[in-house]
Order: C-alpha cells, then structure tokens, then sequence
C-alpha cells in the first residue's frame, strides 16, 4: 500500500537524514587516535606511541611517550635500544621549528619533549629504532 506525503513532511524526513549522515561525518573527522602502534620498517620492532595532550594541540608544545617491544604480544618493553622521536610536514617540505628532547628510557617509556606543529595540516609523526623506523600520518590541528 502507498503512502502519500505532502511535500513538506518529505523535505523534513529527508533534511533529518542529511542531518544525521552529516554528523556522523563530522564526528568521524573530528577523531583523532589518543595513540599509534605499528611495526617498523624491518619489521623487527613493535611500537607504540601516546601524545601529551590529546588530541595534539596546534602551535602549542606536546610530548610523545614511546614504548618499543619485539613484538605486538606488548608484553615487555625493550630499553637497551636507541630511539628518538621527529615530525615533518610532507606537503611544505619542512619539519618543526623545535628539536624534541629525548630521555629515558624509565620503565620502559621513552619521552620525547618539546615538539610544536605551527601549522595546519599533514603532519609525519616519526620514530627512529636503531636502524629503523615507523612514520604515523596525523591531520593537525585546529586553532
């Protein structure tokens, strides 16, 4: 049996649905990952970073914590190993204007300090073990 709609009420139940895609849109953009994991280049290291704050702020400094493991189990963290910690901007060809400042390990966590994304956009979020390295793509930021 058909149902017949005047106009307006089929405006209204299609705007609805508009309205509700358009959110979920929105709120898909607006996620960003509290953390990054993934192997390395060599596929010899399992990594796993969190940022300090979350999501990264724009222009503003925040911190990267660094936890490497021999594999995605994550059971024991690795510290007899170097790491360091840098971002680039693959767009402009440029990376920060600040050298992140790297310590520990302490129970297993490396901390890189000091990083500032002063712009908008693509960012590279990479991390160098030993000979090897993994690179997290993250969209930054808003004012």
């Amino acid at each position: 049996m058909f149902r017949i709609y005047d106009g307006f009420t089929l405006v209204l139940r299609y705007l609805r649905l508009d309205m509700f895609i358009f959110s979920l849109l929105l709120a898909c953009a607006e996620k960003t990952p509290d953390s990054f994991e993934g192997f390395t280049s060599g596929e010899t290291y399992f990594v796993r970073v969190e940022t300090t704050p979350s999501p990264i702020p724009f222009n503003e400094y925040f911190s990267t914590q660094v936890q490497v493991f021999e594999d995605a189990s994550q059971e024991s963290p690795l510290e007899d190993i170097t790491v360091s910690v840098n971002a680039t901007m693959p767009a402009h060809e440029h990376g920060m204007n600040e050298n992140p400042e790297m310590s520990g390990p302490e129970n297993g966590v490396f901390l890189a300090e000091g990083l500032k994304w002063h712009m908008e956009g693509e960012w590279e979020l990479a991390v160098y073990v030993e000979t090897e390295n993994i690179t997290f793509t993250v969209d930054c930021c808003s004012e």
